[in-house]
């Protein structure tokens, strides 16, 4: 029995079901149909020469004749060209936008390959529990956002990650995946070449892949508010790094290496469980903003002279003293009150200049620097001396 489509074209499946002449129920032809032409079996009807519909619980002989298989429309390309106030699931072929936001869709069609000329897919806040794999087959996207959805598993194959399809994108520039429940990233991430912007905030994340190292053109990294305890060797290799966001998380250290992102502008690393700070911090000499508030430091490195640092946060750490090098914040504009436990400071040679220019500043903390100021101020000296 050959079994056609309603275009005349054929479903190549006889050989599954048995030789010419054995009795097949109709339920696993069913099965079989639906599997060749790769869609959900509950769209799948089969008709006989007679135009009546087959049931599962009838039977066919596989014979000379043929049946015809009808495919109902995917409920959920219908659904989701309701929600983009379309009559037909074909009529957004052309698209390359697509937005829906807000609404209770929980599941996107297989079909959504068919929509090659998407550059843009904005899909926030619905109740999107997976991509489907082929999400990577959409080769013009840039533009991928799925944040504040339910996504556990992409797809629910391989547990809570995202589709390994995901690395094909190779257009994608901004990936946003904020506020969802994975667990783990594909290695295959690496492989998305083109991305600038990747956000990965409030999660579940307790690890990175290697290959993360890979996106060498990334220059936007979110990734508050997960479980990471530590960052991937590669980590350092993003070279095109600017802003990295990784506060509460629970990382106990940072990269050895960490000033090998000499592209990097501002670092929020605040509310995890750092004790120390890499020397080769003071190798950032672009950095403009640092957020290190509420962690475990008990020092700053003698290295710490970052002479374009503009803002600093250092409230709710352990520090007994601040380094010498620390005079040389020249840049520095914003230094709010620092908050410590058993705060004793001493200060070294500040540069007066440098606290001169700062515009919020806890004045009762540092009165005694005022004083020190104003004297070294009339007495023509540009520096103060230590302090107790």
């Amino acid at each position: 029995m050959a079994f056609r489509l309603l275009s005349g074209e054929a479903v190549a499946c006889e050989g599954q079901l048995g030789p010419l002449g054995a009795v097949v129920p109709v339920a696993e032809a069913r099965d079989v149909v639906a599997q060749q032409l790769d869609v959900e079996r509950e769209r799948v009807r089969l008709v006989c020469s007679t135009h009546a519909e087959l049931q599962d619980g009838d039977t066919l002989v596989l014979a000379d004749s043929c049946a015809t298989v009808q495919l109902l429309p995917d409920p959920l390309e219908a659904e989701l060209a309701a929600a983009l106030g379309l009559e037909h699931f074909e009529d957004a072929l052309e698209m390359e936008s697509l937005q829906i936001r807000g609404t209770t869709l929980t599941d996107l069609p297989r079909g959504i390959e068919k929509l090659q000329k998407l550059k843009q897919v904005l899909l926030s806040s619905n109740k999107l529990e997976a991509l489907p794999p082929n999400i990577g087959a959409l080769g013009a996207l840039q533009d991928l956002r799925v944040d504040a959805n339910l996504l556990l598993s992409l797809p629910s194959s391989i547990g809570s990650e995202l589709p390994n399809g995901l690395g094909r994108l190779a257009q994608l520039q901004t990936l946003n995946l904020l506020n969802n429940e994975l667990t783990q990233l594909p290695d295959t991430i690496g492989e998305l070449c083109s991305l600038r912007k990747l956000q990965l905030g409030g999660n579940r994340l307790r690890m990175l892949p290697e290959s993360l190292g890979q996106l060498v053109h990334l220059q936007e990294l979110y990734l508050a508010n997960n479980e990471l305890q530590e960052l991937p060797r590669g980590f350092c290799e993003l070279a095109e790094l600017e802003t990295v966001h990784l506060g509460s998380n629970q990382l106990n250290e940072l990269p050895e290496n960490l000033g090998r992102l000499q592209a990097l502008k501002e670092l929020h690393i605040g509310s995890n469980t750092l004790t120390h700070l890499p020397d080769s911090i003071g190798e950032l000499q672009l950095l403009q903003q640092l957020f290190l508030g509420s962690n475990h430091l008990e020092v700053l490195p003698e290295t710490f002279a970052l002479a374009g640092l503009q803002k600093l946060h250092l409230r709710q750490n352990l520090l007994q003293s601040l380094a010498e090098s620390f005079g040389e914040l020249r840049s520095l504009k914003k230094l709010p009150s620092l908050n410590n436990k058993g705060m004793n400071f001493v200060l070294g040679k500040i540069i007066v200049a440098t606290w001169r220019k700062l515009q919020h500043w806890n004045a009762s903390e540092y009165l005694f620097l005022m004083v020190h100021i104003q004297a070294l101020g009339a007495s023509g000296e540009t520096t103060i001396g230590e302090s107790g």
